[in-house]
């Protein structure tokens, strides 16, 4: 029988091998994690699941980004790793992280795509066995911080609801969806001067922060939504799209920067989205069975990663999101924010999406997705399922954190 010193040794070796392994090249320094491409592993992946009653249920998955849960008939888009091809990526291990989170706090901060990535990362972590605590935070606005307290290393993981990481104000509660759960409509006054007022008074009590925003940026859509309205200076600007996410960024970067941030800040790249602008979210079932074709007839209906050769198809949609990528990367660049590129990996998993299945679909029900008769049904080729894609993102940032010695 082995002692609990033993264990210890043992996790601790194990964690120091990784490490070692994992030491050349830094990807802060020249390595570029971004390029490569998607390797099934069917045996090893995936690491957790969605479904209750099993050795490796996750307890943290929200409904919505469940796919198992809501009955998706495949399991390919939960079997594949991200390999890099110049870089050695470290996949993440739960011992690990633990070691390195030792009476430490991080927090998540953006929209419901770093949702997405929030829980992927609590999953993770569930899979080393650590069971955490979860209650909620008021911060006495709109959203309060969701709260993971893990006693295994006494810290917690957090999450603030903040979508443009700068201040916002609601138009109207018509616009705004349901006033106190992300993913709503997306009218707002966005001043781009001004980091988020929560988000300035809680930063300081982290040390670590995963700072990501994009998608509500691109909401301007007369017609379909309210527009955004930008203001900078107190006065309103007529800015783009792009050059006020561009702004944004830039005041968020120079507030870690000029408050003398301790702890370290990462940025999630832009998460893509298959689809783009006029092509269909909506669609039927594919009878024909089979990984060459698509599970569903919509905007991300395939069955597994496209290649190179491939994003012909997705032209109308990668364009955009590399612009919004590269103008983070080149916004941050010489600030003390740690970049995290999820873009490129993103781009090539149309598959990952959640598609139809954001909500329970029944196989033989009238609402059946199996019967290429029935009308069409609206498709998520946003947001990811869980298991899947984010769990990529999350072993980048492991990587990153490696070469801190704040978490040595």
């Amino acid at each position: 029988m082995y002692s609990q010193g033993h264990v210890v040794l043992v996790v601790a070796l194990l964690y120091l091998a990784g490490t070692a392994y994992a030491r050349l090249p830094d990807p802060q320094k020249g390595c570029d994690l971004s390029d490569g491409r998607w390797v099934r592993a069917a045996n090893r992946f995936p690491r957790y699941t969605g479904l209750s009653g099993e050795w490796n249920s996750c307890p943290y998955i929200r409904s919505e980004y469940s796919c198992q849960r809501n009955n998706r008939p495949d399991d390919y888009y939960t079997q594949y790793r991200w390999q890099p091809d110049n870089c050695i990526i470290s996949y993440f291990s739960a011992p690990g992280f633990k070691y390195m989170m030792r009476k430490k706090n991080m927090l998540v901060v953006g929209d419901s795509i770093m949702m997405n990535f929030y829980e992927s990362l609590l999953c993770l972590i569930h899979t080393g066995g650590y069971e955490g605590k979860e209650y909620s935070i008021s911060t006495n606005a709109t959203f309060d911080i969701r709260r993971v307290r893990f006693s295994a290393f006494s810290g917690s993981i957090d999450f603030y609801f903040a979508p443009y990481l700068v201040r916002a104000t609601k138009l109207s509660q018509k616009s705004s969806g349901e006033s106190r759960k992300p993913g709503g409509g997306h009218a707002h006054d966005v001043y781009v001067d001004e980091v988020d007022p929560t988000l300035v008074k809680i930063l300081p009590d982290y040390d670590a922060v995963v700072l990501g925003t994009g998608i509500w940026w691109l909401q301007n859509k007369p017609g379909v939504r309210e527009p955004n309205q930008f203001f900078a200076n107190g006065a309103r600007r007529n800015l783009t799209n792009s050059a006020a996410h561009t702004w944004g960024i830039a005041t968020v970067a120079k507030h870690v920067k000029a408050c003398n941030y301790s702890g370290v800040p990462y940025f999630l790249s832009y998460s893509p989205k298959h689809g783009g602008r006029g092509a269909p979210q909506r669609g039927v079932m594919n009878k024909k069975k089979g990984p060459k074709y698509p599970l569903w007839v919509g905007a991300c209906g395939a069955r597994g990663p496209i290649d190179e050769d491939a994003k012909i198809k997705y032209a109308n949609t990668l364009p955009a999101a590399k612009a919004y990528a590269d103008a983070q990367q080149v916004t941050l660049a010489g600030t003390p924010i740690r970049f995290l590129p999820v873009t490129q990996m993103s781009e090539m998993r149309p598959d990952g999406h959640l598609g139809v299945w954001w909500q329970p679909r029944n196989q033989t029900g009238p609402d059946s997705p199996g019967d290429r008769k029935e009308s069409p049904f609206t498709g998520d080729c946003t947001h990811w399922c869980l298991p899947g894609v984010p769990d990529a993102w999350v072993d980048v940032l492991f990587t990153n954190m490696k070469f801190e010695d704040t978490f040595q």
